[in-house]
């Protein structure tokens, strides 16, 4: 799919009229790009709109928009690191589309990874070529996901980057308690417990989102690398200790008698 059909894509809906009707107007785009489209494959996708593989079908649009590579270029086994650099990782602030991009990922909040057409330029998960032709919702993509948009929130507002590479979650807790002298430390105490106890990927970042306004008012950042790595791989069953050791760092960063640096 050409670049310039880009601003096309966030209007897709959920009702099959309406997507139809934006399609009609992608074609001339295609046509002035001498791109073609898989009919055969549009046929399927359109047929499953209507039914509960609906997201799996828009993932797949979004993850071949994102990475329209050649077919089996890509290796069919992702990594845990991005192949480029993450989208907070270059994030500038005084950028004059920082908001509309931030308001972008915010919209992804409660949202499933790969179904919100906003967020799609901003994925850089690697996805191997059948991954992402199946639209699959993978472990990376949901950990990218979460991330983004718990970035989203943290950033609102803010003239300087709260990507603070080192700076956990605990330790921004602990730093929260030194600088805002009104917070309460077992209010805090509490929040990053429930943080700490949550039983999957997406619990933790509901709580992530719940304590980042706090933090963002501290003028406090967190360390999204590090986030993001947490929640790739915090209810992974094939890592049934990392959880815990992720926990265990945590909570002995928040209790450290000395603080990290102001961000």
């Amino acid at each position: 799919m050409p670049r310039s059909a880009a601003w096309s894509l966030p209007r897709l809906r959920q009702d099959l009229d309406e997507l139809v009707q934006h399609l009609r107007g992608l074609i001339p785009l295609l046509r002035q790009a001498d791109t073609g489209l898989d009919y055969t494959r549009l046929y399927r996708d359109l047929r499953n709109w209507l039914t509960p593989d609906n997201g799996r079908v828009l993932r797949a649009w979004g993850l071949k928009y994102t990475d329209p590579g050649p077919e089996g270029t890509a290796q069919d086994a992702p990594s845990d690191e991005p192949v480029v650099r993450p989208f907070w990782a270059v994030f500038d602030p005084q950028a004059a589309t920082a908001g509309a991009h931030l308001a972008a990922l915010r919209s992804g909040v409660g949202r499933q990874a790969g179904t919100v057409p906003a967020i799609w330029p901003f994925y850089r998960t690697r996805i191997g070529s059948q991954l992402r032709n199946r639209g699959a919702l993978t472990r990376d993509l949901l950990a990218e996901h979460a991330a983004l948009t718990v970035f989203g929130v943290h950033q609102q507002g803010r003239d300087t980057t709260v990507h603070t590479p080192g700076l956990s979650p605990g330790s921004a807790c602990r730093l929260l308690l030194v600088r805002d002298a009104g917070v309460d430390r077992t209010a805090i105490e509490r929040r990053l417990g429930a943080l700490l106890t949550s039983l999957d990927t997406g619990e933790l970042a509901q709580h992530l989102r719940g304590l980042v306004p706090l933090l963002r008012r501290a003028r406090i950042g967190l360390d999204y690398d590090g986030l993001r790595q947490a929640l790739r791989r915090w209810d992974d069953p094939q890592r049934p200790d990392e959880q815990s050791r992720i926990r265990s760092r945590w909570d002995r960063d928040f209790h450290m008698e000395s603080t990290p640096q102001r961000s």
